[in-house]
C-alpha cells in the first residue's frame, strides 16, 4: 500500500486546527468534512482516465472521463466517503 503525504498547506492547516483542544465540536466536525474532501481529491490525482470531447453551448471542448472501474478500487465505506466527497465532480451522466 502506498503512503500519502498531504503537504498542501491548506490540508496542514485544517490539521492544525483539527487537533486543537481548544476546537469545538461542531467545528471539529467541519474540518472533518473539509479534511476528507481534500485528501480524496489528493487521493485521486492519479485515477486513470480517458480523454473525450464534449459539446458545449459554445462548441466543441476536450476533457476527460473517469475510466470504468478502476475508478475506486477501495471496498466498503471508503468507496462510498470518495465518491460523497467527489459527487459534484464524478458525475457518470452523459447529459
Amino acid at each position: 500500500m502506498r503512503t500519502l503525504i498531504a503537504d498542501h498547506p491548506l490540508v496542514i492547516h485544517k490539521l492544525t486546527l483539527l487537533r486543537d483542544a481548544r476546537t469545538d465540536t461542531a467545528t471539529f466536525r467541519m474540518l472533518t468534512d473539509e479534511l476528507v474532501t481534500l485528501l480524496a481529491y489528493e487521493a485521486t490525482r492519479e485515477v486513470r482516465v480517458q480523454p473525450v470531447e464534449v459539446r458545449t453551448p459554445v462548441g466543441q471542448a476536450q476533457g476527460v472521463r473517469l475510466t470504468g472501474s478502476t475508478a475506486f478500487g477501495a471496498a466498503g465505506t471508503r468507496t462510498r466517503t470518495v465518491r460523497t466527497a467527489l459527487s459534484p465532480t464524478c458525475s457518470t451522466s452523459n447529459s
